[in-house]
């Protein structure tokens, strides 16, 4: 994945790209780091170290094609599975070596997401499949802080 910022104005436009799934899941583990991500030219020019599993999220939420399945929360702080079921079955084996949901919630608890409950139906679940995830540095149109998503350490 590179990403370089373009500074005509004061806010910076970051350009994503990101080597399609099958390049990805590739003699990958999710817990791996990525190739390294270059910001250039611009204010920002660094160079991190991002996940396979946040890579791979990061396409997938930000894929138009599967809106029906994963998306951006209308604010961009968080994302929404709408069907577990086809999500599991259709979208994870195309970016990961399994189809279970479990295990992706797993993954995402241990980069520090956490599920956004819905308070419309006082956290109870309602008709809807839908599931929903926030990261204070996983948000819309900020790629620059995914290098601040970092797994927890296992304790010994």
């Amino acid at each position: 994945m590179v990403m370089s910022s373009n500074n005509s104005t004061s806010k910076s436009h970051f350009n994503i790209y990101i080597p399609n799934s099958e390049n990805l899941s590739q003699g990958t583990r999710m817990g791996r780091p990525s190739p390294t991500i270059k910001m250039e030219p611009g204010i920002v020019t660094s160079t991190t170290n991002i996940s396979q599993f946040l890579s791979k999220l990061w396409k997938i939420v930000n894929d138009k094609t599967t809106d029906d399945m994963i998306l951006w929360s209308d604010d961009g702080n968080s994302f929404i599975v709408r069907d577990q079921t086809r999500f599991s079955m259709e979208l994870l084996p195309n970016y990961f070596k399994h189809n279970n949901f479990s295990s992706f919630v797993r993954q995402l608890n241990m980069y520090g997401f956490r599920k956004v409950l819905n308070t419309e139906h006082g956290g109870l679940r309602c008709v809807r499949d839908d599931w929903q995830f926030s990261n204070k540095n996983f948000c819309r149109d900020r790629p620059e802080l995914l290098e601040l998503v970092k797994r927890k350490v296992g304790r010994l």
